[in-house]
């Protein structure tokens, strides 16, 4: 192999090179470029041809191996940092808007700005200014899926600032395709950042904000069960592929606007996607869960309701679905407290192992929230070391419900976000879990009074 080697600027640019190799048999292409400034800089190595076609061979046949060594006179930011954000505006400002889902990034195609992430690396995303998500927004309602992994890992999204928190957002094994949703608390120029345990390719959703030009308040209702296609729930049956059903919320208060669902597919006949959107809008391009054969694969999310007061369950392949209520969103209720991801409970440092049938408990309220009183909490949970398949259920420590919030397979890492109610003392929170193992909690923010 004989080759050049360009570097290029984020807008494509030429800043170093193209750097002719030296003399066989080495066949070194030194080259310096910078001072840089921070971004994503692409370094392409392009072979040529060697002397003529009777004494070399052309560009056509200089083919092979070669190894790229890359040295920095600096370590660079792996993203770049944001200045401090200002104090959160007063819980009374924060409320939320459902917009019409949209695709905000997908390394697949560098929607977004960002190509596939490589292990250990953070990317930026702007938030504010697409999708429908205003110019001060605080937080923003995310779905992101990890797409083909390299390897096993997790995905981590955070308001940009110096210091990775300790949490995660998403858990994945090599070459699985699952997704999450996340209420994402944004820096101060309205971005997130999405670190990448191990590569993989990432694409994000949004379908709201939270910010003190929304007028949506939270009214917990359960979880409570409003549609199950496997048992007839709500008038639906299975779905076929690129069926859908509708679930009918026509009996909330008419000033509601949006819904917290959690939802989950089951028995899939094969690898696919689940889309959930408001049913008085046309189908986004986008997803809610993605699931593969026989699996049990659920995703928390929340939906604008249409005219129509209907929200719509779409599937790529047929399969069984389970739609439970977490609450919905009016013009009286709770307002939301954003905060930087903060791990509230790690039974692998703790408590130990659970047993199947276990319950822990942990407090959300960790931070001083001034005259606010903390009634749910954002939080993501993760299973983790189950040795059978199993659900994970979050309740008020008091009357545990039948439904579930992590769906736990063997040999996987699950996570799911939850709207979590704590108890009457303001503080407590409790996990059941069906087959034991570890969990692990991490907070995005407090729903406050």
């Amino acid at each position: 192999l004989y080759a050049t080697v360009t570097v290029r600027d984020p807008a494509g640019a030429v800043v170093g090179g193209p750097a002719l190799p030296t003399a066989p048999p080495l066949w070194d292409a030194p080259l310096s470029a910078g001072p840089l400034t921070a971004g994503r800089y692409t370094i392409v190595v392009e072979p040529i041809g060697y002397q003529s076609a009777s004494t070399g061979f052309s560009n056509y046949g200089s083919m092979g191996e070669y190894r790229l060594s890359i040295g920095v006179n600096s370590a660079p930011a792996v993203a770049p940092l944001e200045p401090p954000a200002p104090p959160p505006p007063k819980p009374t400002q924060n409320c939320y808007a459902p917009v019409t889902p949209d695709r905000l990034l997908d390394t697949r195609s560098g929607l977004g700005g960002s190509i596939r992430i490589p292990a250990g690396r953070t990317v930026t995303l702007q938030v504010t200014g697409r999708g429908g998500v205003p110019t001060g927004a605080t937080a923003a309602v995310l779905g992101v899926v990890a797409v083909d992994p390299a390897g096993s890992g997790f995905l981590t999204m955070f308001p940009c600032t110096p210091s990775r928190p300790t949490a995660s957002t998403l858990n994945f094994v090599a070459r699985q395709t699952v997704a999450n949703t996340a209420i994402t608390t944004l820096s101060s120029t309205g971005r997130t950042c999405i670190y990448a345990h191990a590569e993989t390719d990432v694409v994000v959703d949004v379908t709201g904000w939270i910010g003190a030009g929304a007028s949506g308040r939270f009214i917990a209702t359960g979880p409570t069960r409003v549609a199950d296609t496997r048992t007839g729930l709500g008038g639906v049956s299975r779905l076929r592929a690129g069926g859908t059903i509708e679930v009918d919320f026509s009996s909330l208060p008419s000033t509601t606007r949006a819904v917290a669902l959690n939802v989950t597919s089951d028995a899939a006949s094969g690898p696919g996607f689940a889309t959930v959107y408001p049913c008085a809008s046309t189908r986004p391009d986008t997803s809610t869960i993605n699931f593969v054969a026989r699996d049990v694969r659920p995703n928390n999310t929340i939906v604008g309701l249409g005219s129509n007061r209907r929200v719509c369950v779409y599937s790529m392949t047929a399969t069984e679905i389970v739609v439970d209520l977490v609450g919905y969103f009016g013009q009286s209720g709770l307002s939301y407290l954003p905060a930087t991801p903060q791990r509230l409970l790690d039974t692998r440092t703790s408590v130990g192992m659970l047993a199947p049938a276990g319950v822990v408990s942990y407090r959300p309220s960790v931070a001083a929230l001034g005259s606010a009183t903390a009634v749910s909490a954002a939080v993501n949970v993760t299973a983790t070391d189950h040795v059978r398949a199993g659900f994970v259920t979050t309740y008020d420590c008091v009357t545990r419900p039948t439904t579930s919030s992590v769906n736990a397979i063997v040999g996987q890492v699950n996570a799911n976000g939850a709207i979590v109610p704590l108890a009457s003392n303001g503080r407590d929170s409790c996990l059941f879990t069906q087959s034991g193992g570890h969990l692990v909690v991490d907070l995005s923010g407090w729903w406050v009074r």
